[in-house]
């Protein structure tokens, strides 16, 4: 422009001279000017043109050109967009005229002249598509904007089109409504060229993004290629000959671990150009819109969506001026955080111009365009309780155990967890993710598990749960099936009951109750106790009925028939005491257990005290107890009674265990006494 001004002013100078020397007023110069070398293909010669390759033009016959000479066709059969070039050489072969021949700009053509046109393109304009599989160019009978329709596989883990599974799929479509606008102004003298080149379209799109990755990726699809019809303009006689081509691409780049859906519709509008005079100049504009219809992300994402759209203006035979937009969907996903998944558009538009096309002293090629912008962001997400383990049964006054795991997208394992009974009288419940509660009452209630974020946000679950007490387990060790009882003799009969509702599980000894079936021994029992002293003052046979009953009410019976005989002259030893083990105690790993115990003599004769162990099953009644085995003490009193038993506890279990210890006197006479060991777990 400044060196329009100046020839302006120089103009005007040399007008004002001419006027003072009375000439004639300066006649404008004419709008369009060609140079003598310029030489535009007349019919005849287009229809005499054979082949056209890159350095050189074939024609049948011979023809009129020269070295030096500019040469500048419409569209033919031969030349589908024209040429402008510049003769190096002629020569005559075999009847033909052959050019070598150079590329040529407008400004080696025309000395003067303007072009100003703009045209929309539609789908009737189109004269070749190329697309690949998967892809469809929507057309109607009356022209209508490209509409391109896509289903792209982008990657595909395993290789096979049928598993679905590990795919990663691009489909939509993108509408396209593209219009072209050209203002050039030549002029050799004085020298000046003013040159804009735009290009505008608006493009909906509606990319979705859809698959289960667990990979990192790059793929770019080259979906196809549009070339519409070449549209020759004029500048006087020269004919200046654009094809527009659209080149389609889509693609996806990142890595991602996890489920991605994700439907984003985009509306753009660009115009992307450039302008020279003299230096060059950005006339480029881009507006946009974008909606996410639907956004279900479920992974650690970080991946950009993209479809390019390249408009490449064709002049003559080469790319003279190319618009090449960017639009990408960039998600981006990590867990945990807040937001836990971010969608941002991406826009970029390069804009380039060939200046060996134009005769333009200096190149042009920029991104004109660049924004990155928020579409869509994740609300919080409640939390999501992946394990809840309540049992709906529950013993009373035991530890009753609760677990849970939950995570959230936004605070990952960060979460507070609460637990409530809808039962008041239960009080507080601690307030971890495992926990647990002793239940002091019988009956149902509703256990509630309330997890909640930072942010508020929660979610419960609840089991109904069965809080139940345990009838006791009555245990009868003295007297027995073999027990040898005497009228007037003092016994040490011992009973125990274990309760898993009771503090270390066993029954109170006041909860005990012992009663004869025999009215003479109404002077002796009921009696109340784990241990309790019995002398008979009759003989003949009777009923022992051992109780034990629970706080709650729950009883557990059982009896035992004993025969009490006359008191023989020399008695045997009595009463028996075993003081180790009692029936409660808890025999470790290793069976070692401490055998201690008292048989006085009522004589006072010596007496000698003999150990002996036997076992069974679990599943057996308490009487099935198989051979007994002699234990024999160690110095300290000490005995491995799993050992001696001979038990094999490679694998675990639990066994009943019968002590029994046997008293006898100088005269041979002998009595016993039993404990019973009950749920003694063999371990290894």
């Amino acid at each position: 422009m400044k060196k329009y001004l100046r020839n302006m002013a120089l103009l005007l100078l040399a007008s004002g001279l001419f006027a003072a020397c009375g000439g004639a007023p300066v006649v404008p110069p004419p709008a369009v000017v060609i140079f003598e070398t310029t030489k535009v293909l007349t019919p005849a010669a287009q229809t005499a043109l054979e082949t056209v390759q890159p350095t050189a033009l074939t024609f049948a016959g011979t023809q009129s050109f020269k070295a030096g000479d500019v040469v500048v066709s419409a569209p033919t059969a031969a030349a589908p967009n024209g040429f402008l070039r510049k003769v190096v050489s002629t020569k005559l072969e075999n009847g033909k005229t052959v050019l070598e021949t150079a590329p040529a700009t407008l400004r080696d053509a025309v000395k003067t002249g303007k072009l100003q046109e703009t045209r929309d393109l539609t789908s009737a304009d189109i004269e070749t598509t190329r697309l690949i599989p998967g892809v469809r160019l929507v057309t109607q009978a009356a022209p209508t904007n490209p509409t391109f329709v896509f289903n792209q596989v982008l990657f595909d883990k395993d290789g096979v089109s049928t598993t679905t599974e590990d795919q990663v799929v691009l489909s939509g479509y993108l509408d396209l409504k593209p219009s072209v606008r050209f203002d050039w102004d030549i002029d050799f003298f004085p020298p000046d060229f003013d040159f804009l080149a735009e290009a505008k379209f608006t493009q909906e799109s509606n990319l979705k993004l859809k698959g289960k990755v667990a990979y990192a990726f790059t793929k770019t699809i080259q979906i196809g290629e549009v070339r519409f019809r070449a549209i020759t303009f004029s500048i006087g006689p020269v004919p200046v000959v654009i094809r527009p081509v659209i080149k389609l691409a889509i693609g996806l780049r990142g890595s991602a671990t996890g489920e991605v859906d994700v439907s984003v519709t985009q509306k753009l509008v660009i115009t992307a150009g450039a302008e020279y005079n003299e230096e060059w100049k950005n006339i480029s504009n881009v507006t946009n819109t974008f909606t996410v219809d639907s956004s279900t992300i479920k992974a650690a994402l970080n991946a950009e969506v993209f479809a390019n759209v390249t408009l490449e203006l064709l002049l003559y035979e080469s790319v003279g001026l190319f618009i090449r937009p960017e639009i990408a969907l960039a998600f981006d996903a990590q867990f945990p955080r807040k937001p836990f998944w971010k969608l941002d558009g991406v826009l970029g538009v390069d804009v380039g111009v060939e200046v060996d096309k134009w005769g333009i002293d200096k190149s042009y090629s920029t991104r004109v365009f660049e924004r990155r912008f928020p579409i869509a962001s994740s609300p919080n997400s409640p939390p999501s309780i992946t394990d809840f383990t309540v049992f709906a049964t529950s013993d009373l006054n035991r530890n009753t155990f609760f677990s849970s795991n939950a995570t959230d997208l936004e605070d990952g394992a960060n979460l507070t967890y609460t637990w409530t009974s809808s039962l008041v009288a239960d009080g507080a419940i601690p307030a971890t993710r495992e926990t647990s509660k002793v239940f002091t009452t019988t009956g149902t209630r509703t256990i509630t598990l309330t997890v909640r974020d930072s942010d508020g946000q929660t979610a419960t679950r609840s089991q109904l749960i069965n809080v139940v007490n345990t009838k006791p387990e009555l245990n009868l060790s003295e007297p027995s099936n073999d027990s040898i009882i005497y009228r007037n003799s003092t016994y040490n009969f011992r009973a125990d009951a274990r309760d898993i509702n009771e503090p270390n599980e066993q029954l109170a000894c006041s909860r005990i109750v012992w009663t004869s079936s025999n009215s003479s021994d109404s002077g002796t029992f009921p009696k109340t106790g784990c241990q309790v002293v019995a002398v008979f003052s009759s003989i003949g046979t009777r009923t022992l009925t051992i109780t034990a009953t629970d706080p709650q009410g729950l009883q557990e019976t059982n009896t035992q028939a004993i025969n009490v005989l006359e008191t023989p002259a020399n008695r045997p030893p009595n009463p028996i005491e075993i003081l180790s083990p009692l029936p409660t105690q808890t025999v470790p790993n290793s069976g070692l257990i401490t055998l201690s115990g008292t048989a006085p003599d009522p004589e006072g004769s010596a007496v000698t005290l003999t150990w002996l162990a036997a076992s069974q099953s679990t599943s057996l009644p308490i009487p099935n107890f198989g051979a007994n085995v002699t234990l024999n003490p160690n110095a300290q009193g000490q005995v491995n009674v799993i050992s001696a038993l001979g038990l094999n506890c490679l694998n675990g279990y639990n066994v009943h265990i019968r002590i029994t210890l046997v008293a006898r006197d100088a005269q041979n006479n002998s009595d016993s006494a039993s404990v019973i060991l009950k749920n003694v777990v063999c371990i290894p």
